[in-house]
């Protein structure tokens, strides 16, 4: 389709790193389709047009034309010699099916399969982390995951909707719950579902004894996010590096708000935090513009358990397990099934040393007619080899059976009621209290209504709000 009638008739826009081929179609809207995007999707053609100039016998494929405007949005911060590189790799394509006898034509698969493990200039010396956790890996936690998507997939994907919007869109995000129910899952799954670049931070790496080295480290971070964008940069224990007033870390809390919040702006890098204890952050941080949005990842309730395990008997006996928790006991059920196995492979081979170690009777047909008597060291090397014989065919026929025998080691709930007569919920029910109430006074600290100082009833008595 040439550039003029995609103009004005249609908009294609895709996740710009993310799955190839998947592209939402939009009628065109005006003042929506930016100047780099055209000029973009002229310097595509023009490189295609000279490749296709320089090879008399390659074509465009006249059945599926090529959409420069769709190319320009998966080519988002590529340079003019990462284009000259795509472009070649496309025509190479080509070249490999033209050696099959098939007509050479250059088609938008090309392109897709051109695509496939190539890495443009600006994202070569940034580390990236890759995930293969997915939505469907994660029981529960519906809400939190509707608002992760609307935050952070939604503003690539439907990107002409979120265009016309004059306001600034949310760009962080913190997760706070209980340990182990799910919080750097999400954010794993986040990393594959939203078709973003995703940089994991743990949060005591940032800290450096130098003076001056952990904000150097901060601002190094958001370069590399801001380098591979759009990206998602997420920040594990975040507790341990923005937390209140220490005389620590101060400076490195100042750091991050000048990254997040400043004149300069997030422009497609997305923050996520997690942490279990989010009393302990800088409440600077958790004002809008910033962390303005707290998710909570709670204790999953019964729907939710059996979403995850699928066992309606074990999800009821499993009240208070985190998905942590959960995880580990079917773990655990996975083991003793490994351990019945093993110990019926044990039987075998026992009963079969048992079976070695019987005399084993035979009789000597032909040889010479004289009445010789064979020898003790005779007869034990034709034992011996014997048994060898008798050994490789139960070998043979254990091998046979297993290989047309359809059986398979499966976790029945028989498996898993043994395991959790010795398991235990690993956050104490005085523990989910504790954090509970801390919790409640996370959300009622942000509603703005302030605290009442104590003893303010008496007269003469000094008041404080700390």
């Amino acid at each position: 389709m040439p550039l003029e009638e995609s103009k004005d008739e249609f908009i294609f826009v895709g996740s710009l790193h993310g799955l190839p081929g998947s592209h939402i179609v939009f009628p065109a809207a005006p003042g929506i389709v930016e100047e780099w995007d055209l000029l973009l999707s002229v310097i595509i053609e023009s490189i295609v047009q000279n490749r296709l100039n320089a090879a008399q016998d390659i074509e465009q494929d006249l059945e599926t034309p090529l959409n420069y405007s769709a190319l320009a949005t998966q080519t988002e911060g590529y340079s003019a010699t990462d284009l000259q590189d795509l472009v070649g790799r496309a025509i190479h394509q080509v070249a490999i099916r033209a050696a099959k006898d098939v007509k050479p034509s250059l088609s938008a698969a090309d392109f897709t399969a051109a695509q496939v493990d190539f890495t443009p200039s600006s994202l070569r010396d940034v580390k990236l982390q890759k995930s293969d956790v997915s939505w469907s890996d994660i029981g529960g936690l519906h809400e939190t995951r509707k608002v992760l998507r609307e935050t952070l997939e939604w503003p690539t994907k439907y990107g002409p909707i979120f265009a016309q919007s004059p306001l600034r869109l949310r760009s962080g995000l913190l997760l706070y719950g209980f340990p182990g129910c799910g919080k750097t899952l999400l954010a794993s799954a986040v990393a594959k579902e939203c078709g973003l670049n995703f940089i994991s931070v743990k949060g005591p790496e940032i800290l450096n004894k130098y003076i001056g080295a952990s904000e150097k480290s901060v601002r190094d971070l958001f370069e590399r996010a801001s380098a591979a964008k759009p990206c998602i940069l997420f920040f594990d224990e975040f507790d341990s590096i923005a937390p209140k007033s220490t005389g620590v870390t101060d400076r490195v809390v100042n750091q991050m708000l000048t990254q997040m919040d400043g004149a300069e702006g997030l422009d497609g890098v997305y923050v996520l935090a997690a942490t279990s204890r989010p009393d302990l952050i800088d409440s600077a941080l958790l004002r809008p513009g910033r962390l303005d949005k707290s998710l909570f990842c709670g204790m999953p309730d019964l729907e939710e358990r059996i979403d995850a395990i699928d066992l309606s008997e074990v999800a009821v006996a499993t009240d208070g397990f985190s998905g942590a928790d959960l995880q580990a006991l079917i773990y655990n059920a996975h083991l003793e099934v490994v351990h019945s196995s093993i110990a019926s492979t044990q039987e075998n081979q026992v009963a079969d040393r048992a079976t070695e170690e019987d005399p084993i009777e035979f009789t000597s047909l032909g040889g010479p007619t004289t009445g010789r008597v064979a020898s003790k060291a005779e007869k034990s090397a034709i034992e011996r080899r014997l048994r060898q014989i008798r050994q490789a065919s139960k070998l043979i026929t254990r091998e046979t059976t297993a290989a047309t025998s359809s059986e398979k080691h499966e976790i029945t709930a028989e498996h898993i009621h043994r395991v959790l007569k010795t398991t235990r919920p690993s956050v104490s029910q005085e523990e989910r209290n504790r954090l509970h109430q801390i919790y409640r006074a996370f959300v009622s600290d942000r509603s703005g209504d302030l605290p009442v100082p104590p003893n303010a009833g008496g007269i003469g008595n000094r008041v404080s709000l700390m």
